[in-house]
């Protein structure tokens, strides 16, 4: 009865994977993998092992590895994260560092994992620093220790693929992957999903734009040379979006303040919108309101104001100038 049961959660597993094809999501067995070394079958956990097999490093301790090649079954411009599965038999003969490798836009990330504990499972496979969600994975590795250790089997069974919204700080056009901050809403979200965040390479148009590089990275963004004429907060942005740009936050507006003459970029002396996220203030005189961070160069890039979004009648909402960045 027990084997019949694994059976039905084994296949309902491999049905979910092909009915979610579409969504990118799929199983590779290790009969699906690239083996180099000498990884044998298992035969003490078939009847709870993916497909009813697995194979093992027969405690070579050389280093060899088991490899599922990813290369035209993903898309280049999305994200996924990557699970494994392994069995162990309650005896503690599991290796405890077990090293898995995978490949991805960003170069190789390696996740060390316990295969004595969360067994049968398909588990997540996750950085030290908690990355688990790559773009354009292209290989998967398992690796065999590279120090003696007796009795402790390490297991090749299969990985799972599964389609994720991206994290914030990969490249390309990705979807949005963070939660509402303080002050976000659907207009920050929107510059989001435009990788207007993202750092990337000088595309700067030179007449209209300066490139500011980065920490001498190579990377940065466009800021336009010129300030706008002045608009309500929401209208800036709503012009920004619509040709693929952002207001700078006050950080980035500073750092062009202060690059300005190298840059050839006119900052105004009267104040300049200068954050994508609105703030709810409070004082005692005028009751609650939403204000948004304002820059100008009056006091050498060092002077910041805020101007309201939305007050009362007596204080109505303001306008400033403002630019565009990329």
């Amino acid at each position: 009865m027990r084997k019949k049961l694994q059976s039905l959660l084994m296949l309902t597993v491999v049905l979910f994977a092909a009915t979610a094809a579409n969504a990118q999501s799929f199983i590779l067995d290790e009969n699906q993998a690239t083996v180099t070394g000498t990884w044998p079958n298992g035969s003490s956990q078939t009847s709870v092992a993916f497909g009813g097999d697995y194979i093992h490093d027969n405690l070579q301790q050389d280093g060899s590895y088991v490899e599922w090649s990813l290369t035209g079954q993903v898309d280049s411009d999305k994200c996924y994260e990557i699970s494994a599965i392994w069995n162990a038999n309650g005896a503690g003969t599991r290796a405890t560092n077990v090293k898995y490798e995978i490949d991805h836009d960003g170069g190789t990330a390696e996740s060390i994992q316990n295969q004595n504990i969360n067994t049968n499972a398909f588990n997540v496979l996750s950085t030290s620093g908690g990355d688990s969600v790559f773009q354009n994975p292209t290989a998967v590795r398992v690796y065999t220790g590279d120090t003696p250790s007796s009795e402790k089997y390490i297991i090749a069974d299969a990985i799972q693929v599964r389609e994720e919204a991206c994290e914030g700080g990969t490249t390309g056009p990705l979807p949005v992957s963070f939660g509402p901050a303080n002050g976000s809403d659907m207009w920050t979200s929107l510059a989001a999903q435009k990788s207007l965040f993202v750092p990337h390479e000088d595309d700067c148009e030179s007449s209209s734009e300066a490139f500011v590089e980065i920490a001498s990275s190579g990377l940065g963004f466009c800021v336009e040379k010129s300030y706008r004429s002045a608009a309500a907060w929401e209208q800036a942005r709503d012009i920004c979006l619509q040709e693929d740009k952002r207001l700078p936050e006050i950080g980035e507006i500073k750092y062009i303040c202060k690059l300005k003459a190298s840059l050839g970029v006119t900052i105004n002396t009267a104040y300049e919108w200068s954050s994508n996220y609105s703030l709810t203030i409070d004082t005692t005189n005028f009751g609650a309101g939403v204000a948004v961070p304002v820059f100008n160069a009056e006091k050498s890039c060092q002077s910041a104001s805020y101007r309201l979004v939305a007050w009362n009648s007596t204080y109505p909402e303001d306008t400033a100038s403002f630019r565009c960045i990329r």
